[in-house]
């Protein structure tokens, strides 16, 4: 049986030398219903600068994982809409 899951990775290269991001996000068939597609998204950020950095370096992380999270719908409202062919907003 073939396994209905979709993984997505990225990491940002930008201002390497004072924070790490990653994000991940996981498309995979429900353990309640099979017909309902789960999404979960992890986010880790590690702050390598310090002092007054820190807080442009916060709102970058946040700006970077939300970004990820309204790419990661948009590629589900594609798919969905190229397999059933109506339109989601």
């Amino acid at each position: 049986m073939q396994e209905r899951n979709m993984a997505l990775k990225t990491h940002c290269l930008t201002w390497t030398q004072y924070a790490s991001l990653n994000e991940e996000s996981v498309f995979r068939e429900s353990l309640e219903n099979p017909n309902w597609t789960e999404f979960i998204q992890k986010g880790r950020v590690s702050v390598t600068g310090a002092g007054l950095l820190n807080c442009v370096l916060e709102t970058f992380a946040r700006t970077f994982l939300n970004q990820g999270v309204k790419k990661g719908i948009e590629i589900m409202e594609k798919l969905l809409q190229e397999q059933f062919g109506c339109p989601f907003s």
